[in-house]
């Protein structure tokens, strides 16, 4: 189970337990004032627009393991933004060859 499905089974059943109620409306106006435990244990508080805020981990390779270096602060989501006049470039990654025999820390 990926993280953003543990945590939208979890406040959905914390929004129908403190609503006390099925509706649509009133889980939707209960979300922002929900706060929640993730698998890592940090406290996680939904926005209003129902995306949460998330630090951003970097990690490094080393003999097969990766090992986190360096953790932000909470990063506010933006789920809306307009990339009218952004300049987007991508770079491709074969990455099936960079995970093979990796083994949890």
């Amino acid at each position: 189970m990926s993280g953003a499905t543990y945590l939208s089974v979890f406040a959905f059943a914390k929004a129908v337990k403190l609503s006390q109620s099925l509706s649509t409306q009133e889980i939707q106006s209960i979300l922002p004032e929900i706060e929640l435990l993730s698998p890592k244990g940090e406290l996680i508080k939904l926005n209003e627009n129902h995306h949460t805020s998330l630090p951003c981990t970097v990690a490094l390779r080393v003999n097969d393991y990766f090992k986190s270096v360096r953790e932000t602060e909470l990063i506010q989501p933006n789920p809306f933004m307009s990339f009218q006049n952004a300049r987007v470039t991508a770079k491709v990654i074969e990455l099936s060859s960079y995970s093979k025999g990796l083994k949890a820390i």
